[in-house]
């Protein structure tokens, strides 16, 4: 038990290299999606195409009670 225990919490230095390889992959995945994102608004920006998203509700509640939480049962 204690070796399993150990195993999770003080992964090898082979454990370490592979999950710092994965960190890297996984930050230079999330570096493309971003300049994806960023040419994708300039690209609706300069074609002044009017995107029309639905209004937030902000009307009061209908009664003057603080709200309850969820029932949970």
């Amino acid at each position: 038990m204690l070796i399993w225990i150990n195993c999770i919490l003080c992964p090898s230095y082979k454990d370490k290299g592979r999950i710092r390889e994965q960190m890297k992959a996984q930050g230079e995945e999330m570096r493309t999606y971003a300049v994806l994102v960023r040419d994708l608004v300039r690209a609706i920006q300069m074609s002044s195409l009017q995107i029309m998203l639905p209004a937030p509700d902000l009307a009061p509640p209908l009664t003057s009670e603080p709200p309850h939480p969820a029932d949970t049962q």
